[in-house]
């Protein structure tokens, strides 16, 4: 429908042009002629007026002029200004279904730009929605890794500090231990010093005790020694004659070291007899003893006096018994060993 409607508009065009066949640049050339021709006549006329009636009167006259022609111009104009409006409007007219059509065709094209460009506008929005909720997400996202981050290197610096903690608690208890154990071991060390010195203080009065108990010993046997040899002495004299004899040599009445009980016959009990033979410096006490239980046998005390023969015979025979007791005692401690 278009093309018929711009069709029409072409044929009114063309009609107007038939009815206004007037030529603007040929009326152009008209004006311009006339206005030459008109000016050159007026000079003429001027000079010829300035030498007849006056330079004033033909001044004035030719202002006069020059009104009438402008006046004359100005209708030209007019009438050529009238033309162009006329031609214009009709040109205006004509084009005028063509401009509507053409308007609303733009307007429609606007219109479709409008809308594609707003589907458009509302795709690219909806696409910047989607890349900024995307962005948001990855921004949420990075966020909750970062906070996951943080809380883990938090845990991670807090578990740092509780081990530290629990380090330098335990290199305090460490140290306190050291410390405590430097101080039991200064003290053991004390206590082992004042032990030694204790220790030495007592070997040493143990050793001078040992050397008073030697001492004593020694003084105590040789005064044994001493006494065994007069109480030997005085045996022996005895029994070199035993039909005369009266008397017994009772051997010394030393305290008992096993607190025995008192012997009804002899004063002297059977450890007092073993000391008194140990006081006799031998190194084979058993020889000696085997010696003694010869010169004690109740058969030679047979023929001592009546006087004194029961107290002498009961003596000796107490003594010979203790003497083979003594025997006796020094064999079984010699298988033994």
């Amino acid at each position: 429908m278009e093309p018929q409607i711009l069709r029409q508009v072409d044929s009114l065009f063309e009609t107007a042009q038939r009815l206004l066949p007037v030529d603007q640049d040929r009326l152009h050339r008209i004006y311009k002629n006339l206005s030459s021709g008109y000016n050159s006549t007026l000079k003429q006329a001027h000079a010829i007026f300035s030498r007849n009636i006056g330079a004033k009167a033909a001044t004035r006259t030719q202002q006069a002029w020059n009104a009438i022609y402008q006046s004359l111009l100005g209708v030209g104009d007019f009438f050529l200004r009238c033309v162009k409006a006329v031609k214009s409007s009709a040109l205006w007219i004509a084009h005028l279904p063509k401009a509507t059509i053409t308007a609303i065709s733009q307007w429609m094209n606007r219109t479709s730009q409008a809308i594609s460009t707003g589907v458009h506008a509302i795709l690219a929005a909806i696409k910047l929605f989607l890349k900024v909720l995307g962005f948001g997400i990855l921004v949420v996202l990075s966020l909750v890794v970062l906070s996951i981050a943080v809380q883990a290197v938090v845990r991670i610096y807090r578990r740092y500090q509780h081990e530290e903690q629990l380090r330098i608690q335990r290199e305090l208890r460490a140290k306190h231990r050291r410390e405590e154990a430097e101080r039991q071991a200064r003290i053991r060390e004390e206590a082992e010093r004042g032990q030694r010195r204790a220790e030495e203080h007592r070997r040493q009065e143990q050793e001078r005790k040992r050397r008073e108990e030697a001492q004593r010993r020694r003084q105590t046997g040789e005064n044994k020694r001493k006494v065994y040899k007069q109480w030997l002495a005085q045996r022996e004299a005895l029994f070199a004659c035993r039909e005369a004899m009266t008397r017994f040599p009772d051997p010394p009445d030393w305290p008992c070291t096993a607190a025995c009980p008192d012997n009804e016959v002899l004063k002297a009990c059977r450890h007092t007899i073993k000391r008194l033979y140990e006081a006799s410096g031998v190194d084979d006490l058993q020889e000696l003893l085997e010696k003694e239980k010869l010169e004690w046998h109740p058969d030679k005390f047979g023929r001592c006096p009546s006087s004194s023969r029961e107290m002498i015979q009961a003596k000796v025979t107490e003594m010979f018994k203790i003497i083979q007791a003594l025997l006796d005692e020094s064999r079984q401690s010699r298988k033994e060993n």
